[in-house]
């Protein structure tokens, strides 16, 4: 007689598609995609995702969260790649990725991030690929002490490709780790 053996546990994967803050804001934690639909949420102030635990990906459309001032992505064990169209959380002041350990991927769309003064990943984290559009991260000027470009213990990288106009008011840029076979990109 032939036995096969079958596994109690199920995985089930749950990708959110959003197009409104009240939908965004009632998500339950256990989702593990979140798709943020283009022109929309951008009534919200404030964004915490780290109460995502379980999400994997998190794709924000373009001409969306515009109005965001204060993003948390912070120790998302599980996260392993932004993507972030176009015109998008302009008013935001910061990326950062701290305890992201599985982060990879790294995308912003031109014209994202128009305030933004600070971009940092964790040290923690395995990043190969970082891709910045044209004209995002112009910084804050009255923020000078804190513009900056941080990326430490870089390992894993392997590509940097970074648009014109990005990170122009930048005082300080900081890259450091075993770079060898980095491509680093800067477009004009």
């Amino acid at each position: 007689m032939n036995r096969m053996a079958v596994s109690n546990s199920i995985v089930l994967t749950w990708t959110a598609v959003v197009d409104s803050s009240e939908v965004l804001l009632s998500l339950p934690s256990r989702v593990t995609g979140l798709i943020v639909n283009d022109n929309s949420c951008n009534d919200l102030i404030d964004l915490d995702l780290s109460r995502f635990e379980n999400v994997k990906n998190v794709e924000i459309g373009s001409n969306a969260l515009k109005n965001v001032l204060e993003l948390n992505m912070k120790n998302m064990s599980r996260l392993e790649s932004i993507e972030v169209g176009m015109k998008s959380l302009i008013e935001c002041s910061s990326f950062s990725s701290m305890g992201d350990v599985n982060l990879n991927r790294v995308k912003i769309g031109d014209d994202s991030f128009g305030n933004g003064s600070v971009f940092e990943l964790d040290e923690e984290c395995g990043i190969e690929e970082v891709e910045i559009g044209k004209d995002c991260f112009k910084g804050n000027m009255d923020k000078e002490d804190s513009l900056g470009f941080v990326m430490k213990k870089l390992n894993d990288m392997k590509r940097i490709d970074i648009g014109s106009g990005s990170f122009r008011h930048f005082n300080r840029f900081e890259l450091s780790g075993e770079l060898n076979g980095l491509e680093l990109m800067c477009r004009m």
